[in-house]
């Protein structure tokens, strides 16, 4: 049998079209037919779509906190987990232009890139490359259980965190999904990800003022 979500929660939400988020008519519709308007407060599930825009704010506010203050070359930034992250020097920050590995291998790189994209709450393409990254480090034994994850998660139709992918490579995804899992099983799907990533998000990125700040700091310097 093909992972199924088990009965949760369905959010139905007004306003909310090519994943900008408005203002917004909100509708929780439980199991049990009961129905809780704008009138009362919402309450979500660990998976239902409406926490995961919630946390979408909370997570954006987190990067720019630490990703568009201005330090001085070579600084140390504390991130919200803790973690340490060193600043790039104008020439490291250029090769990111080099490729989507060359960005993606920078963890600082990496963070502005999500940050980036979670400013166009379009975030959901870079955490499936990176959950399937993961995933190909993952032991044999721990295999079945993060396929199961990241298909509900990423594949599902209507899960939160939905990609787009082709028919073509969503069916052979759904046949892969029926076998014992692999280390290959998201391959397919993992490298039109990436496709679309390096054609469109990672062009704007370069052309961003997250990433030309760190290019030519000098002019932001003299704006600011």
């Amino acid at each position: 049998m093909i992972p199924t979500i088990l009965n949760e929660d369905s959010v139905k939400i007004g306003n909310c079209n090519n994943n900008t988020i408005g203002p917004m008519s909100v509708t929780i519709v439980s199991s049990d037919s009961t129905t809780t308007t704008n009138n009362k407060p919402a309450i979500a599930t660990a998976t239902s779509p409406l926490k995961y825009i919630f946390k979408k704010g909370t997570d954006m506010k987190l990067h720019f906190g630490f990703l568009k203050k201005r330090h001085t070359e070579g600084s140390i930034n504390k991130t919200s987990s803790g973690s340490t992250s060193v600043r790039p020097c104008p020439e490291e920050a250029a090769k990111w232009s080099n490729s989507f590995h060359d960005l993606i291998n920078s963890k600082y790189g990496q963070a502005l890139f999500k940050a980036f994209l979670q400013r166009e709450f379009c975030e959901e393409n870079l955490e499936f490359w990176l959950a399937i990254e993961d995933y190909h480090k993952a032991s044999q034994s721990k295999l079945s259980n993060k396929a199961q994850k990241i298909y509900n998660e990423f594949i599902l139709p209507q899960s939160p965190k939905e990609i787009n992918l082709d028919a073509i490579t969503r069916d052979s995804l759904i046949t892969k999904m029926l076998q014992p899992p692999c280390h290959t099983t998201f391959d397919q799907a993992q490298k039109r990800t990436q496709g679309v990533l390096e054609a469109d998000a990672y062009q704007r990125f370069l052309k961003s003022d997250l990433y030309l700040e760190l290019i030519y700091p000098e002019r932001y310097a003299e704006s600011s």
